[in-house]
């Protein structure tokens, strides 16, 4: 009632925390609890600001001025992901790449209830996932080249950094030791080097993956990926690592 909510205003259990709030289907109830939860100090982030604060840093992407300030505070700070279940949102599988168990909207009202930060139990997850790894680190060391149209990659390029990934709009370049084995990423190489990899070459197999939103993807990128039989794949490979937490190597495309 009003006391309750009087009581929780002014202890503000939410004080200094950053709130990743999805998985509420009924809009009304998600609305109520959103407001409750800023009444008690918290937070609340959207997506794009998650985009924004992710979005990689190439020459191929523009983040914001603000946006290292914005991605230092979420990796620095107290960042929770609070949801209603199982979600297919971007908050959900930013909050896994962020290395966040998924808590429950009960535990979040039963703070407010008591107007006391409650520290999370086993109880209060949402679901039970594998031992979730540290924020950033699923796709850490590999590049990952998303192909699709301006809308899609601006949406799945921050979420493919917040994995850890080196994002590129292009295949990477690689120059050649004397022993003709492929060595590390070149600035310099020019096109006609790019254009004579071959899959033998093991950093770009190792190393890189192009991923479509599906793999009937018809993009140029996504053809010469597949000529060249690199791994590819698609949002669904990205999404089961997310909720498994564990790298999985996807197939090289067929001939």
């Amino acid at each position: 009632g009003g006391e309750a909510g009087a009581r929780t205003a002014a202890a503000r259990p939410f004080l200094g925390v950053v709130l990743l709030v999805t998985g509420i289907r009924d809009a009304g109830d998600k609305s109520e609890l959103e407001a409750e939860l800023r009444e008690a100090g918290a937070e609340l982030l959207e997506e794009e600001q998650l985009r924004s604060a992710f979005a990689p840093a190439s020459a191929s992407f523009s983040p914001g001025s603000s946006a290292a300030a914005l991605k230092a505070k979420l990796l620095g700070g107290d960042l929770l992901l609070v949801t209603g279940g199982p979600a297919k949102t971007i908050k959900f599988y930013f909050g896994l790449a962020l290395g966040l168990q998924p808590l429950s909207t009960g535990w979040a009202r039963r703070c407010l209830a008591k107007g006391c930060y409650l520290r999370p139990s086993a109880a209060d997850e949402a679901l039970r996932l594998p031992p979730l790894l540290p924020a950033c680190s699923l796709l850490a060391g590999r590049t990952i080249v998303p192909v699709g149209d301006d809308g899609w990659v601006a949406n799945c390029a921050p979420l493919l950094a917040a994995a850890g990934a080196d994002v590129q709009t292009e295949l990477p370049r690689v120059h050649h030791s004397a022993s003709g084995a492929a060595a590390a990423p070149c600035a310099a190489a020019d096109a006609s080097s790019a254009r004579r990899l071959r899959p033998s070459h093991v950093w770009l197999l190792d190393r890189c993956v192009v991923i479509a939103d599906t793999l009937e993807e018809a993009a140029p990128l996504f053809a010469r990926a597949r000529a060249r039989r690199l791994p590819v794949a698609d949002l669904r490979w990205l999404k089961t690592m997310l909720m498994r937490q564990r790298y999985r190597d996807p197939r090289p495309a067929p001939a």
